[in-house]
């Protein structure tokens, strides 16, 4: 349990990850965007899968412990110094009976250092 909260407490916060765009949270700090370096995040993965049809419908809602591991390998993936992601946005996809693709992408605002 000890290494589980070691890694929770490594992974950028998620509350620092935003569906606003990058110029309204730069705009709602009083900033500009020259402050920022801008840097995509993107984080494709897929998994394996059964599901069963219901009366003739196929639909598959992911799994909590499906969704968590997705939203960590993309947390994962962002920039250390990142002050907030914004534009964050998820897709999932059926690729056949067995594969569920998903992807997640978003924008990190890394502050630049004064005087460069």
């Amino acid at each position: 349990m000890a290494t589980e909260n070691k890694k929770e407490e490594s992974l950028f916060p998620l509350e620092k990850i935003l569906t606003t765009s990058a110029e309204a949270y730069i705009m709602s700090q009083g900033k500009h965007p020259s402050d920022y370096r801008l840097v995509g995040v993107y984080s494709p993965t897929s998994v394996y899968h059964s599901y069963l049809p219901i009366h003739g419908v196929y639909s598959y809602q992911p799994s909590h412990h499906f969704t968590d591991l997705q939203l960590e390998m993309f947390m994962e993936k962002i920039p250390a110094n990142t002050e907030m992601v914004t534009d964050f946005k998820e897709n999932y996809v059926l690729a056949n009976d067995h594969f569920l693709l998903h992807t997640a992408h978003g924008t990190a605002l890394i502050p630049k250092e004064r005087g460069k």
